[in-house]
């Protein structure tokens, strides 16, 4: 297995307001099971894909992927929402 490392920055807010109180997960996008990447029971999933020139190999970050500002009332395209 082999390590890999992505740095990402941006601000979650909720309306106006900042949002408190979320859990924000990164995950490497597999093609076939794996059971790592399980979302928790009734989560949202939002999917930003990052560019492969923020990953690196290691566990250090070499360039960090600056997401921006998110109002997380927003309905992102291709959300998921399931009570697993």
């Amino acid at each position: 297995m082999r390590t890999q490392t992505v740095g990402v920055r941006g601000t979650l807010l909720c309306g106006g307001e900042p949002l408190t109180d979320a859990d924000l997960k990164l995950w490497d996008e597999d093609t076939g099971p794996d059971p790592d990447d399980l979302m928790a029971p009734c989560k949202r999933k939002t999917v930003f894909t990052i560019s492969d020139k923020y990953i690196h190999a290691g566990r250090e970050i070499d360039k960090w992927f600056e997401l921006g500002v998110l109002n997380m009332e927003t309905i992102f395209d291709g959300e998921e929402h399931k009570c697993l």
